[in-house]
């Protein structure tokens, strides 16, 4: 099982989020939501992407009866400022994407 949750933010909370699953769309995230997605056991590789940044992209394991959760949220403030050194500095990572629980069971 896959938990993906997006924390509520007021920075980019009218901007949805499309779960990558090895280069595959799988769903959207709105502000504050939480999905559950199945996957057969196997290795994986998951990004975020929105209209406006992208996170960078994270490798993960499935096995029988495990239980993987990563949480996202934007990093950058809605300034012109903060806007521009994430699209130019930072190669257009905005979005945080963090392993927040990996159990075996």
């Amino acid at each position: 099982m896959l938990t993906i949750k997006r924390e509520q933010m007021w920075v980019d909370a009218d901007i949805s989020y499309q779960v990558i699953i090895n280069g595959v769309n799988m769903c959207t995230l709105d502000n504050g939501q939480i999905k559950n997605l199945d996957l057969k056991k196997g290795d994986y590789k998951i990004q975020i992407r929105s209209s406006r940044f992208q996170s960078i992209e994270i490798p993960f394991s499935i096995t029988d009866g495990s239980h993987v959760e990563f949480v996202c949220k934007p990093n950058y403030k809605n300034t012109t400022l903060s806007i521009f050194t994430h699209r130019v500095l930072k190669k257009n990572v905005g979005i945080d994407l963090k392993l927040k629980q990996d159990i075996y069971l």
